[in-house]
């Protein structure tokens, strides 16, 4: 009997054991460390990497807005180059004409009025003003009035009769004065109508017109002198 009871209490603490030491085994087997396929960062790490990509990101930006494009720089300089020029050039131009424009004023004269010509004279006072002229052409003589668009031969004539010889005396009509020159000369309405003040305005600064160009060349037949 008492071998029955001790060898039970064997059985029993060998089976203890053997569970003991099989769970701790199974245990180990479903929970033990396993190397990992990650490597986790901490906060800080995390922290520092983002400030140095957003740093990298203002950077590339300020050099973006700062530096332009080479071709855009290279281009505007050009346009500079071209612009200098052609401001200097019109800067002489007008110069040009307000000197002649002084000159003209300062030698102008009444006109002269021949004793046929009396009663037309008075009829053109009642539409204007009569305006100053010269005696004689300056400088270098008369302007070919022709290069006008609608001042033919016999207009320019007319002009010169009355002591206009340059663009800029035409330029420097008043509006009193062209109606004035329209009634004497029988053409009223004509200098208005065609903008014979504005060409001339152009054609004393030294610019062209298309009209200009082609009386230069000989293409005007209703230009030229017989």
């Amino acid at each position: 009997m008492t071998m029955l009871i001790f060898q039970s209490l064997l059985l029993i603490t060998l089976s203890y054991l053997i569970g003991c030491l099989s769970g701790g085994v199974l245990r180990k087997l479903a929970t033990g460390k396993t190397e990992p396929r990650y490597v986790a960062l901490d906060q800080k790490k995390i922290v520092e990497l983002e400030e140095v990509i957003e740093e990298a990101i203002n950077t590339v930006k300020v050099t973006e807005i700062k530096e332009p494009p080479k071709e855009k720089a290279e281009e505007k300089e050009e346009i500079v180059a071209k612009v200098k020029p052609v401001a200097t050039k019109t800067a002489i131009k007008n110069r040009n004409k307000n000197k002649l424009l002084d000159d003209v004023k300062e030698k102008t004269v009444d006109i002269a009025i021949k004793k046929s010509q009396e009663e037309k004279a008075a009829k053109a006072d009642e539409e204007g003003v009569r305006p100053k002229v010269l005696k004689k052409a300056l400088g270098q003589g008369k302007d070919n009035l022709r290069r006008i668009k609608g001042v033919g031969p016999k207009n320019e004539d007319l002009f010169n009769g009355l002591g206009i010889f340059h663009f800029a005396q035409i330029a420097a009509l008043s509006d009193e004065e062209v109606r004035w020159i329209g009634s004497f000369l029988s053409f009223k309405g004509r200098i208005e109508r065609e903008d014979w003040v504005q060409q001339a305005a152009l054609l004393a600064s030294g610019e062209e017109t298309d009209f200009s160009k082609r009386v230069d060349k000989g293409d005007v037949a209703s230009s030229k002198k017989k």
